[in-house]
């Protein structure tokens, strides 16, 4: 793998953006059961991601991974209700919204030199070729923080497995019971210091 580039979204042209939001969504479908189809679901990620606070990991001009960072003030997300209005409907639109807005846009660290992963997916022809580690390895090296988070389920034993492997320690597990019903197990909360 040695044609390798991370980016910031915001340097990323449109067609290369849309390429980006298109494996986050593939990433996170499952979550996403509310839409119907991809588009929908790009559309809205499209107009309500932080294109600052996400970075791109390119292998031979193809993006393969994508990785959302948040921090004590500002999150990956943020959601427009008449965006969720224009796509889903009047109602459906607004439940979206304000359930997404409870979610992903409150802070998820309390201080301002923890940086917490938002978002990590990878493209699945690539998975266990290193790209999770390299953007985790790239945001774990930016300067103006000392300890990171994330979380994973239970049941994504190959996520937990990668974090455990570069450093992160649990420090708590939590019920949450749509995932549970859902199938994807329990939310557990990972960290690492580093610096």
């Amino acid at each position: 793998m040695a044609d390798l580039h991370i980016y910031c979204l915001s340097d990323l042209d449109e067609t290369k953006k849309r390429e980006a939001v298109g494996l986050f969504v593939d990433g996170f479908r499952n979550i996403f059961s509310f839409a119907k189809d991809k588009s929908e679901l790009v559309e809205l990620f499209m107009s309500s991601l932080d294109d600052s606070m996400i970075y791109v990991y390119f292998h031979e001009g193809k993006v393969t991974g994508i990785l959302g960072i948040g921090t004590n003030k500002k999150r990956v997300f943020c959601f427009d209700i008449q965006v969720c209005k224009k796509i889903f409907g009047k109602f459906k639109g607004t439940m979206i919204y304000k359930q997404l807005r409870l979610i992903a846009e409150t802070p998820a660290v309390k201080n301002d030199c923890d940086l917490y992963i938002d978002c990590l997916t990878t493209d699945a022809g690539m998975r266990g070729k290193g790209v999770a580690t390299k953007l985790l390895d790239f945001v774990c090296q930016l300067p103006e923080y000392d300890e990171c988070y994330i979380e994973v389920l239970s049941k994504n034993t190959n996520a937990k497995r990668l974090y455990e492997k570069l450093g992160f320690k649990m420090y708590k597990k939590s019920f949450n019971f749509f995932t549970v019903i859902q199938g994807f197990g329990y939310p557990i909360k990972m960290k690492k210091r580093i610096k």
